[in-house]
């Protein structure tokens, strides 16, 4: 009897910890996935040195290994603790170019769906533009998470030589 239930133990703890493996490895699938939906992303350096009157490319791409449909996407300036809206727009479907709204006069967009590509060109710089750039997304396949990315933008009267 002792025997069997020596057995019937080993069974069960051979069955719950496949199952537990199992599991995980569910887990961990759907944790790869669901982390990976979508990705935004300003390039390997975050930020960016410009002289005062220049133009500067804020960059920003997207990634997606789900799809995108319906891509919310917009650009917005820290300026003193408050946000200031610097365009948006949605993207229809992968490959469609967006109808993008401007709220910055001196605001261009020049990115392309096509290349997963939504930057800005922030013309005529000021010293009142430095600071923080967030570049935010939503994709609706991913039950509206949230995305973004922070360039951060340094204006000076004078470039350093790199000597």
């Amino acid at each position: 009897m002792e025997l069997q239930q020596g057995r019937s133990i080993l069974h069960r703890c051979a069955r719950s910890g496949d199952v537990v493996h199992a599991g995980l490895v569910v887990t961990l699938l759907i944790g790869v996935w669901y982390a990976q939906a979508l990705e935004v992303n300003t390039g390997k350096v975050h930020f960016v040195e410009v002289m005062n009157g220049s133009s500067v490319l804020l960059p920003c791409t997207y990634s997606s290994c789900i799809g995108i449909k319906n891509l919310y996407f917009n650009w917005q300036f820290k300026d003193n603790g408050t946000m200031v809206k610097l365009c948006e727009a949605t993207i229809p479907a992968e490959g469609v170019e967006p109808n993008v709204k401007i709220y910055h006069e001196r605001v261009e967009f020049v990115g392309s769906s096509k290349h997963s590509n939504i930057s800005i060109l922030l013309h005529n710089v000021t010293f009142e533009d430095q600071g923080e750039y967030i570049c935010f997304a939503r994709n609706p396949k991913e039950k509206e998470r949230n995305h973004s990315a922070i360039f951060t933008l340094y204006v000076v009267d004078e470039l350093k030589s790199a000597l």
